[in-house]
C-alpha cells in the first residue's frame, strides 16, 4: 500500500486549506542542514497493542523556520491563514519570503508551525531503518546498504540504512565475518582521556576507512576503525 502528496505551487497553499490529516501518533523523527528538510514520522506498528499497518512520512522542505514539539497525538496540517500568518511572521526572523509557505500543526493544546517552501506526505510499508520514501540517496537496483554506513539516525533522508535481514544476509556470506566500527574521542591529542564512543558500522574496511578520511579532515578529535566479529 503507497500513497502520497506533495505541495510546492502557489495554488496549492490557500489560505486555510487543510494539506493532511491523521488521528495517529507523529513524531519528530530527523532534521538535516542539507536541503533543510524536517521529517515527521507515524511508525510501521508503533500505535496500540495491535499496530499501524504502514508508515507515514511528513517531510517539510527547505525550512526556514519552525516552532515544533517531539510528538502528536493526532495531527491536522493546514496553511496558515491571513492573519494568523501575520502573528507568526512577527515571531520568525528573517521575515518569510513570498516563497515561503506558513503551515499550521494543530493538535491539543496551542498549534505549532513550519516555514517552508514545500510539504508532503508519504504513506508506505516501510520500517524504521528502511530509507524514507523522500530520500534522495535511494537508487533503483542498489542494496541500500551498498556503500554507506549502516545507521539511520536521519531517517534515511541522506544515507542508506541496512534492515536486519539485510545485514544477517550480508554476515552470512564467506565476505562478511566481520564488521568495521568507526570510532571517535573527542581530544587535541591521540590518547586523549575521554570516553570512546562508537558512531557507525560498515561493511567493509574500506568504507570505514573513507568515513574516518572524511571525518578526520573536518576538525580535531580522534577517529580509530575496530574490527568487530559477527556471528549469526
Amino acid at each position: 500500500m503507497e500513497s502520497s502528496r506533495w505541495f510546492n505551487t502557489e495554488q496549492a497553499f490557500a489560505p486555510g486549506r487543510e494539506l493532511f490529516r491523521s488521528t495517529r501518533r507523529f513524531s519528530l523523527w530527523a532534521q538535516t542542514v542539507s536541503h533543510g528538510q524536517t521529517l515527521l514520522r507515524s511508525r510501521k506498528g508503533a500505535d496500540g497493542r495491535s499496530g499501524e499497518p504502514t508508515r507515514v512520512d511528513l517531510l517539510f522542505k527547505p525550512v526556514r523556520a519552525m516552532k515544533l514539539r517531539q510528538d502528536y497525538h493526532g495531527l491536522v496540517v493546514r496553511c496558515a491563514t491571513a492573519e494568523e500568518a501575520a502573528g507568526i511572521r512577527e515571531q520568525v526572523a528573517p521575515t518569510p519570503t513570498g516563497d515561503d509557505r506558513i503551515l499550521v500543526l494543530e493538535t491539543g493544546g496551542s498549534p505549532d508551525f513550519v516555514v517552508s517552501g514545500a510539504f508532503g506526505w508519504y504513506e508506505d510499508l516501510g520500517g524504521d531503518l528502511e530509507p524514507s520514501p523522500f530520500s534522495s540517496a535511494v537508487e533503483e537496483g542498489r542494496p541500500p546498504w551498498s556503500d554507506p554506513v549502516l545507521l539511520g539516525v536521519d531517517g534515511g533522508l541522506t544515507s542508506r540504512a541496512a534492515s536486519l535481514e539485510d545485514l544477517v544476509e550480508a554476515v552470512a556470506r564467506t565476505r562478511y565475518r566481520y564488521v568495521y566500527v568507526l570510532m571517535f574521542r573527542l581530544g587535541d591529542f591521540p590518547g586523549a582521556a575521554g570516553p570512546a564512543t562508537p558512531t557507525s558500522v560498515f561493511l567493509t574496511r574500506a568504507e570505514a576507512e573513507r568515513e574516518r578520511a572524511r571525518r578526520l579532515a573536518g576538525g580535531a578529535g580522534e577517529w580509530w576503525i575496530e574490527q568487530t566479529p559477527i556471528a549469526v
